[in-house]
């Protein structure tokens, strides 16, 4: 799907996070299971980083256009919900914002997670657990000396750091595939909410 970006903060970082992927498929010419550790962890952690970045400014154009009183520090997609859930009830923008930043802590993988629901549950998930603690979500298939290239898939769920790799669950996506499915979903909720603020995204 191509993309057309707004001169507008929330746009600016997933116009980031697309770079960050552009530049995952060239990477060893998209053989990340051949690519060097400290050249594919940087671009993934970007790529998630850019991607919640994106939600996490957009809290904060919906602070400012709605006149919820936060400070700026005090902004988050949790305090947002809650104000709106005060002042509006019905603001359909309510559950979008909560749709786009699911708590994922001590909650197990919703039960499709090739859903809007899995997948909002994933990129938090993925998030946390690349970017701030470090984890590789990725399963890697090597094919030696038969059919078939390298490839890549994220894992559905990276926690579990005791369970073997080769036991966890790779996605039945490639990697590739599903970051581009990522960057899209975020992107057309975002831009539900910037429409709602009066805000064109054409």
């Amino acid at each position: 799907m191509a993309h057309n970006y707004i001169a507008h903060p929330v746009h600016d970082r997933l116009y980031f996070a697309e770079r960050r992927l552009n530049d995952l498929r060239t990477l060893n010419n998209g053989d990340l299971g051949g690519a060097p550790h400290r050249e594919r962890q940087p671009l993934l952690q970007e790529f998630f980083f850019h991607l919640c970045g994106a939600i996490d400014f957009l809290a904060q154009e919906v602070n400012k256009v709605r006149r919820l009183g936060l400070d700026q520090e005090e902004v988050s997609v949790s305090e947002v919900c809650q104000k709106l859930a005060g002042t509006n009830p019905e603001d359909p923008i309510k559950s979008v914002l909560a749709q786009l930043h699911p708590t994922t802590r001590n909650k197990p993988l919703p039960n499709d997670p090739y859903s809007d629901e899995g997948s909002h549950f994933r990129i938090m998930l993925i998030r946390n657990f690349v970017s701030h603690i470090r984890h590789n979500p990725l399963n890697m298939n090597v094919y030696v000396g038969g059919p078939g290239a390298p490839s890549a898939n994220l894992l559905l769920d990276p926690r579990l750091p005791h369970v073997p790799q080769d036991q966890r669950t790779p996605s039945n996506r490639e990697v590739f595939e599903e970051l581009a499915l990522f960057l899209d979903l975020v992107m057309c909720k975002c831009d539900l909410v910037l429409k709602e603020l009066g805000i064109s995204v054409s």
